[in-house]
Order: C-alpha cells, then sequence, then structure tokens
C-alpha cells in the first residue's frame, strides 16, 4: 500500500491566514485587471498566465519570513519554469482564468493558484519493485 498521496488541498487555506490578511490590506485588483485586459488582446494566454504568476510570486516575497508563504513562492516559481519548458497546457489555467475573468475574490485566486501548484508540482515517490513487504 503506498502511504504517500498528494498534498491535502483542503487544509490549504489555514496555513496561508498571514497572506490572506496582507492580501485583504493590499488587494490584488490592479494586478488582475491587467492580467484581464491582455487575456482580452492577446492570442498567447499561456504567457499572460505566466506573467500574473510571476506578479504572484513577487507578491510573496513581501511575507518571506512566513516559511508555509515562502513554499508557495517556490510552487509558483516551479509552475513557472514547467510552463516554459512547455510542461504544462493552457487547459490546466482554465479554471483560474475564469476566476480572473469572473472577478473572484483574492482569497480564491490565491486558493486556486495554491492548488494548481501543488497538484503540477507533486512527485510520486518512485516505486520500489525490488523490495518486498513481509506479511
Amino acid at each position: 500500500m503506498n502511504n504517500h498521496r498528494a498534498p491535502n488541498l483542503n487544509s490549504a487555506p489555514s496555513k496561508y491566514e498571514e497572506l490572506f490578511k496582507y492580501t485583504d490590506e493590499n488587494p490584488l485588483d490592479e494586478i488582475l485587471a491587467q492580467v484581464r485586459e491582455r487575456l482580452k488582446s492577446s492570442d498567447d494566454q499561456l504567457t499572460i498566465i505566466d506573467a500574473s504568476i510571476k506578479q504572484l510570486r513577487n507578491y510573496t516575497r513581501k511575507l518571506a519570513e512566513n516559511k508555509d508563504i515562502m513554499k508557495v513562492h517556490i510552487e509558483l516559481h516551479k509552475l513557472r519554469r514547467k510552463i516554459d519548458k512547455g510542461r504544462i497546457p493552457l487547459e490546466e489555467f482554465a479554471h483560474y482564468i475564469d476566476l480572473i475573468n469572473e472577478h473572484a475574490s483574492d482569497r480564491e485566486i490565491w486558493e486556486h493558484i495554491i492548488r494548481i501548484g501543488q497538484v503540477l508540482n507533486f512527485k510520486e515517490p518512485p516505486s520500489r519493485p525490488d523490495i518486498v513487504i513481509p506479511y
């Protein structure tokens, strides 16, 4: 039986309350408005999504003392690298784009991009067929 599981996505919000509070005080309005405008006028939506992730990543730097938020910073960096290498198709960001275009709350945006980072960056531990588990 494999004891390794993908991250528990339902527990994400509680670890990031400092980020959510900071965002309440410093909303993502300007960033998201720019993304909405660019999405309307560009055929290269993946580049725009990549740029938005870069902006969110830079935003997390303001909370560098919080180790959980720095993990988000790292996850966003990994996402950007995978986008740059063509490993993540635009379809993976369809709901993220919808949330932005539908003017979802900043918290919903954060929760979703954190989940995307956790899921797309999750690595299943290597299988070890050479190990025999005694009965």
